[in-house]
């Protein structure tokens, strides 16, 4: 009788044990993955397989998708992806190629290799693709799978960013390289660039109405008779009236007296200590070094004010 108690006793404790067991099990909660929220669960608050939206709270990328019935939410720190050469940051407006605006784990070039387009950030997720529902929403911010829209994501900074980066210019993004008042996007086809220049510059072989009435730019303007453009001030200086025989006499009184064997090689009118002259170029003809030139500063009475020797 006693051996039978025994039997029962130990059969009424294998039977708790048992049932404490299963209590325990069906009480506990999912397994979740790391960085994963619960949001909601049960039939009364089903989500569609597949389906997932996206979105920024200031820099962490929020991704809410949906897993057994349930939604969960897993979230990125953007910056936590950057480097030395990259910022990164969550881009709530991020401009795909196909038209698509939503938010992104996005980079800002941070150092000079960066900015000047030598490199490129790496890739931000490298979990492998996984197949994709053959018939996908058309939901914005909805994809087949969160591979599919890692395979999307941003890799480098774009032309509509809103910053002038080093591989865009005026021509190639006006959008964020837009020039500013009264200026003008020139190219450059030989060095295959494009530059914001004032849409009108002293120089640029145009004259233009302000630089006509002011006179303000002989260069483009050119000069009336018996006047010549004074690159220094832009200003048409009159001519020093002197006669070709009194510059003759000039050069040759100095070429007489001189070392070498200069000859007259031009004549060219200059404004000397503010008063209007002209600049004789001589040459000795020497073809090795030195080479040697002189310029005489000659006024209009024929008297030379200055020297000028190339060595």
């Amino acid at each position: 009788m006693a051996e039978k108690s025994s039997t029962w006793v130990v059969a009424v404790i294998v039977i708790a044990v048992m049932a404490g067991v299963l209590i325990f099990l069906f009480t506990q909660k999912p397994v979740q993955g790391p960085g994963e929220q619960v949001i909601h669960a049960g039939p009364e608050a089903e989500c569609s397989v597949g389906q997932f939206t996206i979105n920024c709270e200031t820099n962490v990328l929020v991704y809410s998708y949906c897993q057994a019935g349930a939604t969960r939410v897993s979230r990125y720190n953007c910056p936590e992806y950057g480097d030395e050469d990259f910022d990164g940051y969550c881009n709530s407006a991020y401009h795909y190629e196909d038209g698509r605006i939503e938010a992104a784990c996005d980079y800002r070039a941070r150092s000079a290799a960066a900015i000047a387009g030598e490199i490129q950030p790496e890739r931000l997720f490298t979990s492998p693709r996984e197949s994709v529902s053959a018939t996908p929403t058309a939901s914005p911010g909805v994809y087949g799978s969160f591979e599919e829209l890692l395979a999307a994501m941003p890799l480098t900074v774009y032309c509509g960013n809103g910053e002038c980066d080093a591989a865009e210019d005026c021509k190639s993004c006006p959008q964020d390289c837009a020039c500013g008042p009264n200026m003008t996007c020139k190219e450059y086809p030989d060095s295959g660039v494009a530059l914001c220049e004032l849409e009108h510059y002293c120089g640029d072989e145009e004259c233009d109405s302000n630089e006509r009435t002011q006179k303000t730019c002989c260069t483009d303007c050119g000069c009336g008779t018996s006047y010549f453009c004074d690159v220094g001030t832009e200003n048409c200086v009159r001519q020093a009236q002197i006669s070709q025989t009194s510059l003759d006499a000039a050069v040759s009184n100095y070429t007489n007296s001189s070392f070498y064997n200069e000859t007259l090689i031009g004549v060219k009118d200059g404004v000397w200590d503010g008063i209007p002259v002209k600049e004789a170029y001589l040459d000795c003809g020497r073809e090795s070094l030195p080479f040697c030139r002189t310029v005489l500063i000659i006024a209009a009475n024929g008297t030379i004010l200055d020297t000028l020797h190339s060595m």
